[in-house]
């Protein structure tokens, strides 16, 4: 039920012509409606009130936990800890460069770095700025100021890691094509720029997958999780197996409609309804064209046309891991992120019909679905 019985609300009048309230007469039935709406309407309100202090109660943990751990790691390399100042630094410097670095078990150390600073970022984000904006702007009911935090996160996060793949793209053509990132292989010693975005990608997929355990559950929570790990898998595999390049050209084409259906939810939070219709037909057209055309097209690239480009060898002492057997795995979880793309397409339709039927759009992931 939307709202309180109209029949409650409506006024008449009596015989004699003076108004009298409907409410003095109505039946048992249309009381007993009413109070079931203002009791279910109540226990909502109380459901996510508990749940919002409990995530800020969450939150707050995360980012004092984070906080400290980076300021005493921080402190301990101020007093000359060599263990503690591994952290702070990137590994595998090649001699003689300024630039360049190699890979290795070291750059575990660095993951955690960026890993502990996006949980603080993300978690002191919501924390100071992002609540504070939802209610600023009108927002009042406590789950929508959550989502309105969520999606604000995402959409910046999205458009700050599109840009950075985008002049990563245009400043390294020798190796972010879909010709150069097969005959570049492998990439062993890569630019400082490279490493640090796919290691950065990796702490953010993973700040990523600890924050659905935090978050009120959705429909897709399944979806999300397994959409994470392939996700998470894929950066790791093709970092340790040197398939760095293709990641990127990847990362960036998933990226950019990741800007657009944070912002489609924004202005839905806000009311905006013109503004929230365009943002959604442009996103579900940018969906369509870099994840179900573009995308795609990476994927054949990837499983058939690489074949002219490199040569199948296993020499893992010097970088190489091309096999059959690798590559086919790479191909088989990026058809799952296809299918998962699938998945969602076919909600972003069914929203699509409502809206050509009169309905307003609704999220795409909403957890009433």
């Amino acid at each position: 039920m939307k709202s309180v019985p109209s029949a409650i609300l409506r006024r008449s009048l009596s015989k004699d012509g003076k108004s009298r309230s409907l409410v003095s007469d109505c039946d048992q039935d249309t009381l007993c409606e009413a109070k079931q709406y203002l009791s279910a309407k109540s226990i909502r309100n109380a459901a996510e009130r508990t749940f919002y202090e409990k995530q800020l109660q969450i939150e707050t943990l995360v980012s004092y936990g984070s906080g400290f751990i980076l300021g005493a790691l921080y402190l301990l390399h101020l007093l000359g800890f060599t263990t503690a100042s591994m952290f702070f630094d990137m590994h595998y410097q090649v001699s003689g460069t300024e630039y360049v670095y190699n890979k290795g078990l070291k750059d575990f150390y660095y993951f955690s770095f960026l890993f502990l600073s996006l949980l603080f970022f993300r978690s002191t984000f919501a924390l100071r700025f992002g609540r504070n904006l939802a209610v600023s702007l009108g927002i009042k009911r406590f789950k929508t100021i959550n989502r309105f935090t969520e999606q604000f996160y995402g959409m910046v996060m999205a458009a700050v890691s599109f840009v950075f793949g985008i002049y990563l793209y245009l400043k390294f053509p020798q190796f972010l094509r879909l010709d150069t990132a097969w005959t570049s292989y492998p990439i062993i010693e890569m630019p400082q720029l490279i490493k640090f975005y796919y290691l950065y990608q990796a702490a953010f997929w993973s700040t990523a997958l600890f924050y659905i355990f935090i978050e009120q559950r959705r429909s897709d929570f399944l979806a999300m999780l397994v959409h994470h790990i392939v996700t998470i898998s894929l950066i790791a595999g093709s970092y340790l197996f040197n398939y760095s390049a293709i990641g990127i050209i990847i990362h960036v084409t998933m990226d950019f409609v990741d800007i657009f259906l944070p912002l489609a939810k924004l202005f839905k939070y806000l009311n905006y309804t013109t503004a929230t219709n365009v943002a959604f037909a442009f996103m579900a057209i940018s969906w369509v064209v870099t994840r179900h055309i573009i995308f795609l097209r990476i994927i054949i690239n990837i499983a058939f046309e690489s074949l002219g480009y490199i040569q199948f060898n296993y020499d893992p002492l010097n970088g190489v891991y091309a096999t059959p057997n690798i590559q086919n795995v790479f191909t088989l979880f990026l058809v799952i992120l296809q299918i998962l793309c699938y998945v969602w397409l076919y909600s972003i339709v069914l929203i699509i019909i409502d809206a050509v039927n009169g309905k307003v759009l609704d999220d795409v992931r909403s957890e009433e679905e």
